[in-house]
């Protein structure tokens, strides 16, 4: 649905595009060295070789997107509850995000091309947290669900809902 929409903004369509997914990663992997920072541990991104693959190809127009080209590492390891806030961190920042666009998009009249690229803007943030919420694996979530099973409800409802309403409006 939003492929269609998203081709009128002609040959800036790839840049718009990366630009947006390279923003909307470093916000959220940001988020996480930032609150390891903040709670005295030492936090790097480190770029991997399969990660920044992954993401290259997800590049191509696929329905489903993987952006992680990298991972924010964290010295010394921390205990489960503060696991849990930094895995957060990530999709949280995400999640505001995707709110912070939506007030504009559904309470201010705005021309059709800049309220359909906040929308995108928007769904593509909602859509990283959701995903990123899945407990499962090595994503946020796991680590999320292990500290909180609230604090992780909370959220992955919240991005159920954002990913929901964002992608419903016309």
């Amino acid at each position: 649905m939003m492929y269609g929409y998203i081709s009128i903004l002609g040959p800036l369509k790839l840049a718009a595009l990366g630009l947006m997914f390279t923003l909307s990663f470093l916000a959220h992997e940001l988020s996480h060295k930032y609150s390891a920072k903040r709670e005295g541990l030492w936090a790097e991104f480190r770029l991997t070789p399969i990660g920044a693959l992954i993401t290259l190809i997800s590049i191509a127009p696929l329905p489903i997107k993987l952006i992680s080209p990298g991972v924010v590492i964290v010295m010394p390891s921390p205990d489960r509850e503060t696991r849990g806030k930094l895995s957060l961190a990530g999709p949280l920042a995400n999640i505001l995000i995707a709110a912070a666009l939506s007030i504009p998009i559904y309470l201010v009249p705005l021309g059709f091309v800049v309220r359909l690229v906040l929308r995108f803007i928007a769904l593509f943030n909602a859509y990283i947290a959701m995903f990123n919420l899945i407990p499962f694996g090595q994503l946020d979530g796991l680590k999320v669900i292990m500290w909180s099973k609230a604090a992780w409800a909370v959220s992955f409802i919240a991005s159920i809902g954002l990913t929901a309403a964002l992608y419903l409006h016309p």
